[in-house]
């Protein structure tokens, strides 16, 4: 199923139509009134930076309580950039490193969920654009990994990515008119999937579509175009599948 993308968000926040407080609170918190953005910002701007024990030990204590649900020892780092914490979802045993950006924001269809034991290293944003994020259980993200979401965008349980994989669950603008921007054109997103148990090496790129079954394995630097079937090992850019596994 294809998801279109537009830019209306974008015209939202620039047009003038809102505030500058109101665009601000549209982008970060999510949620009408003003008490809960000062809640948000009170909470944020004072727990997010602070170091050692006592700032996880707090952060544990009190972000979930803006957050949709949080299970049992969460450990999140400092400076985790949070928006529209409503439509997040965190279960039990989850790590979440420093300087980790957690970006829910826009409609009802954009939600972030982190099942148990998941650990996102530092630097990792999951970035919805209209999608959904799912992380399955024991997933495993290193340093400075990114997921933009146009569409569900759904990882597996005991999947393992290598630092600086970027998976690109939004689509391509068109570009056939050229009396109109691209960015303006129609942008149509399936989203993508990883299957259980996927090992992505470092700077792997998966494309919007694009579904690696589970048990497969893509080597550094690949370019995922074409979904691939279980227990398959891939390389290159574009990537092919060189052997099974097993």
């Amino acid at each position: 199923m294809e998801t279109q993308i537009g830019t209306e968000f974008q015209e939202q926040i620039t047009s003038g139509r809102h505030s500058a407080l109101e665009a601000y609170r549209s982008v970060v918190y999510g949620k009408p009134g003003l008490g809960g953005l000062l809640w948000y910002e009170l909470i944020t701007g004072w727990l997010g930076p602070l170091t050692g024990a006592i700032g996880i030990i707090l952060r544990r204590l009190i972000y979930r309580r803006f957050l949709a649900s949080a299970g049992r020892g969460l450990v999140i780092g400092r400076n985790v950039t949070v928006r529209h914490p409503h439509k997040i979802t965190i279960g039990s045993n989850v790590v979440i490193d420093d300087d980790v950006v957690l970006d829910a924001k826009g409609g009802d269809d954009s939600f972030i969920t982190l099942h148990d034991n998941v650990v996102l290293s530092r630097g990792t944003v999951l970035s919805c654009k209209g999608g959904s994020i799912t992380l399955g259980e024991s997933a495993n993200f290193a340093i400075g990994c990114l997921i933009h979401a146009g569409a569900p965008v759904r990882i597996g349980k005991y999947c393992l990515l290598a630092s600086g994989c970027y998976l690109v669950g939004v689509g391509n603008h068109g570009f056939e008119n050229t009396d109109i921007p691209m960015m303006a054109q129609p942008s149509m997103a399936k989203g993508l999937t990883l299957e259980d148990d996927v090992w992505l090496g470092a700077k792997v790129v998966v494309l919007d579509g694009v579904t690696i079954g589970t048990g497969s394995v893509v080597g550094a630097c690949s370019l995922v175009n074409k979904s691939m079937d279980a227990y398959s090992i891939a390389v290159g850019a574009p990537a092919r599948i060189i052997r099974k596994r097993g």
